[in-house]
């Protein structure tokens, strides 16, 4: 959509405070010390509330409603290329759709907490960014169809997202396009409180398209997350019909484990409904896990006539 330089700035101010309250509510739970999990679980506590508010406060020819699914695990990739590595597709995916449009637009990133300027792969980091910048065939574990990330120079859908030290300000937070990260210093390092930003605006031209029989490898990867086409879980379904029929405001379900969101006779773990005003820093994820989220938003203009006079 088209944004007024109004909406835009304070939109912008929205997204920076959401990305502040949740680096300090982090600080603040690990004593100072917060960890890759503390970090990316408490933006996805406040973001889809955080963004919700923002769209309706300052957006007001559109209708929106923001549907998330927290997993306190991540999808994994399994490579085809006979070295049998596997690794977390990401941590985070924004996706954003207007209604009766055949495109959306879709930001993954794969978060990275960073002490200085540099950023060196470990051993177990290595498949990830391989994943990123060699566009390998995969297929999730649970599942046998082939997917890539796609590696050419206009795709710029899959970023790392750098959390710096302190990690107390929107500003500590930045992406970097894959094939950068081994550069010193960063070229780009977008502040993710813009790429959120860029995500809803200037839409003209998507990056996936909606129509489900699509044969680019990035809509069969959005595509697999907006369908839940892997899933016989019974809310995340309640969830998706929700979502087709614009139901507007939240919907916010949480998943014990990835493989309920592909692959329910895997596990038979209960699926526990969160209202707005429930906070994810309530549940206790162990150190280790490092959660995956999906938020999906979708606008509706309910006002063709007020859009036309540009007063959103």
């Amino acid at each position: 959509m088209f944004l007024s330089d109004f909406a835009r700035k304070n939109l912008l101010i929205e997204f920076q405070r959401i990305l502040s309250r949740a680096a300090n509510k982090a600080i603040y739970d690990a004593k100072g010390k917060p960890t890759e999990p503390h970090l990316t679980k408490e933006i996805a506590s406040q973001i889809p509330n955080g963004l919700y508010d923002a769209l309706t406060s300052y957006i007001h020819g559109y209708e929106f409603e923001v549907h998330a699914i927290f997993c306190h695990q991540f999808p994994y990739a399994k490579f085809l290329d006979g070295t049998n590595r596997k690794c977390e597709i990401g941590d985070m995916l924004f996706i954003y759709c207007e209604k009766d449009k055949t495109f959306g637009k879709a930001l993954l990133l794969q978060a990275k907490k960073i002490e200085d300027s540099k950023f060196i792969p470990k051993n177990n980091e290595k498949a990830q960014l391989d994943l990123y910048t060699k566009s390998p065939d995969f297929t999730y574990v649970l599942s046998t169809e082939k997917r890539k990330i796609p590696n050419d120079d206009s795709f710029n859908e899959a970023q790392y997202l750098f959390m710096y030290k302190p990690f107390c300000n929107d500003s500590d937070y930045r992406t970097e396009l894959p094939k950068n990260i081994l550069t010193y210093p960063f070229p780009n390092n977008f502040l993710l409180a813009d790429k959120l930003l860029e995500l809803i605006s200037d839409t003209k031209k998507g990056n996936f398209s909606i129509d489900g029989n699509s044969r680019d490898d990035w809509s069969k990867i959005i595509q697999d997350f907006l369908e839940l086409k892997y899933s016989t879980n019974q809310n995340l379904l309640n969830q998706k019909n929700k979502r087709d029929n614009f139901a507007g405001g939240i919907s916010f379900v949480s998943v014990k484990n990835i493989e309920e969101l592909f692959d329910c006779e895997y596990l038979k773990e209960t699926v526990a409904e969160i209202n707005k005003n429930e906070n994810l820093s309530n549940q206790n994820i162990p150190e280790e896990t490092k959660p995956f989220l999906v938020v999906y938003i979708n606008s509706n203009p309910k006002n063709k006539e007020y859009l036309k006079e540009g007063r959103w």
